[in-house]
């Protein structure tokens, strides 16, 4: 693999040229007043980037399942906990019975039957 320093003035006389030997896995880096600022890579080496950048922000795959572990949800994971447990606890007590009948009720007033 080969670093290939270009002016940006000289790029696009020699683009196709450049893009051939990117092709077989140089990479070129592209200046401007003397500071490089692009580089043109092989897509196979973007992708490990991405890929690398994807694991960064989102941890690594589980060698079993190739998934990511999921987020953590914060505080709305702790309200979503919260109402499951407040939804449980009147499936247990029998509470929401009460909320069904109700909002039968509550429907029946604004059909249109």
């Amino acid at each position: 693999m080969t670093h290939i320093w270009i002016k940006l003035s000289a790029l696009r006389p020699r683009l196709t040229a450049l893009l051939a030997r990117v092709e077989h896995g140089d990479h070129v880096i592209i200046r401007r007043h003397g500071r490089p600022v692009a580089a043109i890579v092989p897509m196979v080496d973007l992708e490990r980037i991405w890929e690398h950048q994807d694991e960064e922000e989102r941890g690594p795959r589980s060698p079993r399942s190739g998934m990511r572990p999921g987020r953590s949800l914060g505080e709305w994971g702790a309200r979503l906990a919260r109402a499951d447990q407040e939804r449980e606890m009147a499936r247990n007590t029998g509470q929401d019975k009460k909320w069904v009948a109700f909002w039968v009720w509550a429907r029946s007033l604004h059909s249109s039957d």
